[in-house]
């Protein structure tokens, strides 16, 4: 509290990511969050609340939760496991292009086609989703943005006794290979 913070809001881009997938149809969107950090509840919630306001049930068969150290693996193993019990997913919100890139891999061995069966959709827009086998479409980390907020925070904080106010950065939506159909 009282600390100056250059934040994004994840459950926002979250509910933004899910959204997206359901203005364009799809129903049977299936997530991948991290369970022991912050930004992984805090993207659950807003997939959550997407799903909601759309009049759409939760479904917890198609989330996968996954720890730090099972991120290489899990979240793979997980979904190949939707595919084997002939889960009907059209759309999956990873928690990161990391992931992302994990799960089309995976779709891909399963002869799965991104986009044209199943849109895959990451966050953060970092150079995974362009080395992807697939390019993914995931919202941009404002890296930049945040360098200049937190410089310009650092001099009034020099120059001023006023207290900082946290500041919420927005992400644009950078649309690539793995949701065009």
């Amino acid at each position: 509290k009282n600390k100056p913070t250059i934040l994004l809001d994840d459950a926002k881009g979250a509910y933004l990511l899910t959204k997206y997938l359901i203005d364009t149809g799809h129903r049977q969107i299936a997530g991948v969050f991290k369970a022991d950090d912050s930004q992984g509840a805090e993207r659950h919630k807003g997939y959550v609340k997407a799903l909601q306001e759309a009049g759409m049930s939760y479904q917890p068969e198609l989330v996968v939760w996954f720890h730090t150290e099972d991120r290489k693996v899990k979240p793979a193993v997980m979904v190949q496991m939707m595919l084997e019990a002939e889960l009907p997913i059209d759309a999956l919100v990873c928690y990161n292009d990391q992931i992302a890139y994990g799960v089309i891999d995976l779709l891909q061995k399963h002869n799965v086609r991104v986009p044209e069966d199943v849109l895959v959709i990451g966050f953060d827009d970092s150079s995974i989703s362009e080395y992807s086998p697939v390019k993914i479409t995931s919202f941009v980390h404002p890296k930049v943005e945040m360098g200049r907020a937190a410089a310009n925070k650092l001099i009034h904080m020099l120059r001023s006794s006023d207290p900082e106010q946290p500041l919420v950065l927005d992400m644009p939506l950078h649309e690539k290979e793995s949701t065009r159909r």
